[in-house]
Formats: C-alpha cells, structure tokens, sequence
C-alpha cells in the first residue's frame, strides 16, 4: 500500500495524529515533541511551521516538520514512506538546505534527495542523543550559576553566535540577537559566573511530557578546561529534575570527544542517534 502523507494546519490536530508514536520514545523524538509543545503554548516563537504525519495502512508511522530557520526534521520512517517526505520536502516555499533526523532514515532520505535535485552535502554532522534521569556527585568548579536577563543581552547575542558558528550552523547575527532576546524574555538561559566573570553558558528548551532538552552550551575559548560547563550543566540538569522533570535531554556533536566525555561524567547516557545535513544545490 502506497504511504499517506497529511499535512497539517493546526498543532494541535498534528500532536493528536503523532503523539502516540512519539511518546514510544520520547528521548528520540524530543525535539518534535518540544516544537509541538511550542507551537500550542508559545506560538510566536514560531511564525512559521509546516507539519506532515505519515501512513501505512491507515497507521501513522512518522513525521515531518519545517520551522524557518530551523532544518526540516523527520522522524524513524520505514524506508518505502521516503518519497512521502521527498513529497513534503518538495511542496515548501522555499527549497530546504538543512536536514536533521535519525541516522538510517536520514541518510536513506538524503541518497534520494540528492539523485532528485541533483544537490551536493555541504556539511553533515553526526550527532549523539543523550538522556540523564539522576546527576553524578563529582567535584564541582568555583562559581554561581544565575539566569541571564535583561543586562546581559548583548553578550548572550555575541555567544550565540559564536555558538552557532562552532557548530557549522551560520553566522546569522540578527537572528542570533533575536533568540537572545526570546531567552531573556523566556528565561530559559543561564550563566555560570566566578568572582562577578561570566564564563559559561547553557539553556533548556523543547519541552517534553516527562522532560527537557539542554540547549546552547558554550564557553569561550579562554575559559575552557577549567570544568564550568560541566558545573552548569549539572547544575542545570539538577534543577530540571527539582522542578518535576523525569529526564534531561541533549544533542552532543560525536565527533567532539571532550563534551561527550562530560555529558557522561555528569549522568548522561547515550540512547539515540541523529544526522544533521546541510547541502548546496
């Protein structure tokens, strides 16, 4: 039977037709989970959106979404629904650089995108998805950890982008001001600081049912090697939990050997996969 592909104008409608397939695992699905969430509790946040579930046999089996700037996402999809999402991909305004899902069904997508388009990879990016339901005890560095805020928006836009750039995802810098100024607004962004020096930051995004995803963890150059990251992160994991949370979530860049050594040291497990691909046509 031919796959189905319905897209949909309302979250909500789209969050009754895919929940239960991604609730069977929410670590895997977390950042579809938190657009969903986004888009029915903060909407501004998302001007922009299209959504798709995909069918076999009248069961839904995957999801495929696109929110500006962001990549076009997808969930494990069985390889003959492929050309479903190619339909999707295809059907945008605007013709999609960047991809981001599960290895296997990413890179299945991929091979037949390229045939298609004719375009070439760019930059791809393996990625590690880790879960923590309980922070390690560990010696922790100097410091406070405090929530950023108003007085801090200039610095936070300068890390943003330098974020961004480290991870190969643009040099946007009014966009990285504009997510400076939603975290602030949010307060979704902390700061972990010595003796009055800012010197680390992370944030929490992509809400779950039953969790949160650490987002943004950056130090500059200058400050690295000295475990603050670390601190914050656990702290800020710690936090998630004392507020309700049964589990953390986080994408870690596999072929950095250092963050992921960390994430494990605090309490993080690894327990999916996914592939970030750019490409040029």
């Amino acid at each position: 039977m031919q796959p189905m592909l319905q897209t949909f104008v309302d979250p909500r409608a789209f969050k009754a037709a895919v929940y239960p397939l991604l609730l069977q695992n929410e670590a895997q699905n977390c950042i579809c989970l938190g657009m969903i969430d986004a888009l029915i509790n903060e909407p501004e946040r998302f001007p922009e959106y299209t959504l798709a579930s995909v069918a076999l046999d009248g069961r839904v089996v995957g999801a495929a979404w696109l929110t500006p700037p962001h990549p076009l996402g997808m969930t494990t999809l069985p390889a003959d629904t492929i050309p479903a999402v190619m339909e999707f991909a295809s059907g945008q305004k605007v013709r999609p650089f960047h991809f981001l899902g599960p290895v296997a069904t990413v890179e299945k997508f991929i091979e037949q995108w390229q045939a298609a388009t004719q375009s070439r990879v760019k930059r791809k990016m393996a990625q590690g998805i880790y879960e923590l339901i309980r922070v390690n005890l560990w010696r922790e560095s100097a410091g406070v950890m405090r929530l950023v805020d108003e007085r801090d928006l200039a610095l936070l836009a300068q890390w943003n982008l330098c974020f961004d750039h480290e991870c190969g995802m643009g040099d946007d810098a009014k966009l990285a001001r504009e997510r400076a100024g939603s975290a602030i607004k949010r307060q979704t962004h902390y700061f972990w600081e010595v003796d009055g020096r800012v010197v680390a930051m992370a944030g929490v995004g992509g809400k779950t049912p039953s969790g949160v995803r650490v987002i943004a963890v950056y130090t500059p150059p200058a400050e690295r090697g000295k475990g603050y990251a670390t601190t914050l992160v656990a702290r800020l994991s710690q936090k998630m939990l004392n507020e309700g949370k049964r589990f953390c979530f986080l994408y870690t860049d596999l072929a950095n050997p250092v963050s992921n050594g960390i994430y494990q040291k605090i309490g993080y497990r690894l327990v999916g996969d996914s592939a970030y691909y750019s490409l040029e046509y």
